[in-house]
């Protein structure tokens, strides 16, 4: 656990370690954020909306976020940017900051408990061939998914493929069980496959790239 002041990017996205996430800046606040960020740390933390926009005014957020690290920027002649990050540890927020034209807080990272490898090892199994079914079924193999991870903890953190809602998503970035998390990974897998059999993968598939308007 590390406690730390960082910037925070109200968005409407769950961001998991391991995601990578594509933002798109104009706003004048988020275009000072990054320009910050990348004159010292290019770290800022994400959080879910909970209430308010990721344009205008401002906005209430969960608890729980993750870190994002840019790794790549493209800037535009009028000062907008297209940014690439990718989520790092998870955190809590424990104090907002509004000294700055842009919401900053207080977080202490986060990991999950040490458990049994051996209570691990057939939830990975289950998990990797619900996810290849699912992935199959909905032509996301190829450019869209990278090879599912080896490891149960980053492969826990792959919801970020599934069409869940937010409330979902954000349940399992709170989880601080990797057991625990991979079962309810094995639940929705057997559910979503379910509803493909009755209706088809017709659903709008929401995967791991995501540009946002802020």
């Amino acid at each position: 656990m590390r406690i730390e002041n960082l910037p925070l990017f109200p968005l409407r996205v769950v961001l998991f370690p391991g995601m990578m996430l594509p933002l798109h800046i104009f706003e004048d606040r988020y275009r000072q954020m990054i320009h910050d960020c990348l004159a010292d740390d290019p770290r800022f933390g994400v959080a879910l909306i909970t209430e308010g926009n990721e344009v205008g005014g401002p906005a209430k957020v969960c608890d729980v976020g993750a870190i994002a690290r840019i790794i790549n920027v493209g800037k535009y002649p009028g000062g907008e940017m297209d940014i690439m990050c990718v989520g790092l540890q998870r955190f809590r927020i424990l104090d907002f900051h509004t000294d700055k034209p842009y919401l900053c807080a207080t977080v202490e990272t986060f990991a999950d408990a040490a458990e049994s490898l051996n209570d691990l090892d057939d939830r990975v199994g289950a998990v990797r061939e619900l996810l290849r079914s699912y992935l199959d079924r909905r032509q996301m193999t190829g450019d869209n998914v990278a090879d599912l991870p080896q490891e149960a903890e980053a492969l826990s953190y792959v919801p970020g493929v599934l069409d869940l809602p937010l409330d979902e998503k954000q349940q399992l970035l709170e989880t601080d069980s990797t057991t625990t998390r991979l079962e309810r990974i094995i639940r929705l897998l057997q559910h979503e496959l379910g509803l493909m059999d009755q209706l088809g993968p017709t659903r709008p598939m929401q995967g791991y790239r995501r540009i946002s308007p802020n």
